[in-house]
């Protein structure tokens, strides 16, 4: 009894530990595109007469601000929804190409910004499958937005959309460095980053990703070697091997 109640201190103070560590994580991610957004207004005050193309640029910059903050904060809800297993998906039958070729539209202006091209490996005559479209968008996005971070310029980085048995697999191929082998096993943690990385946001990314393939009653994973490129996967099932489900408990 006495080992179990000297345990008790310290898992409350991992826990309280965690807790600031976290909150450090959220100040620091949020005053970055908030101070942006400061000093792009005061710019905008104190010139009323500010040439139209400067004028034009710092309110995209500030709108870009903006969406990165809208960005982190609907991370940590959802975060808190896989936590407190409230965590939704809407499903209904959809063509995997259709989502992988929206997708790439929406995404190809983003990789050509950074010198990079998307492409797709589309397998012809993949049935439906049960998919939360704007759920399975943002794992796409969360992937492709990973793979353009992380590769040079110059790097074509591949959807793609195979049958396998009973599911349809989606994929991110990148040829950029890789991940250690070491890291593997955290890569979907939250709140984890590969070290010697730039921070880019609350490393929650790949953690929403896998609670959405998991709502969808799938699975995702990653194959990579350090200088030999990354795939990201997660799979669908199809239409006639799925129930509607509307949440799942992470």
């Amino acid at each position: 009894m006495l080992e179990a109640t000297s345990l008790i201190p310290s898992l409350a103070e991992s826990a309280s530990r965690a807790r600031d560590e976290m909150l450090a994580m959220v100040a620091h991610d949020l005053r970055n595109p908030l101070n942006s957004i400061s000093m792009a207004s005061q710019l905008l005050l104190s010139d009323p007469a500010l040439d139209a193309e400067v004028t034009r640029k710092t309110v995209h910059m500030m709108q870009r601000a903006a969406n990165r903050m809208n960005r982190l904060i609907g991370d940590l809800l959802d975060a808190r929804q896989i936590e407190s297993g409230s965590f939704l998906v809407e499903m209904r039958p959809e063509l995997p190409s259709a989502v992988v070729r929206d997708a790439l539209d929406m995404l190809q202006p983003i990789a050509a910004s950074k010198g990079q091209r998307l492409d797709t490996a589309i397998e012809p005559g993949l049935p439906t499958a049960q998919v939360d479209c704007a759920r399975i968008q943002q794992v796409i996005s969360n992937l492709v937005g990973n793979a353009i971070k992380f590769s040079p310029a110059g790097s074509v980085i591949t959807i793609g959309a195979q049958g396998r048995p009973g599911a349809v697999r989606i994929s991110v191929t990148d040829t950029g460095p890789g991940i250690l082998p070491e890291e593997l096993p955290r890569i979907f943690d939250r709140y984890w980053q590969g070290k010697g990385r730039e921070r880019g946001g609350l490393g929650l990314g790949l953690a929403i990703a896998k609670a959405i393939a998991e709502a969808h009653g799938g699975c995702i994973g990653v194959y990579s070697a350090p200088g030999a490129g990354t795939t990201f996967y997660f799979d669908l099932r199809m239409t006639n091997d799925v129930t509607r489900r509307s949440g799942r408990r992470s």
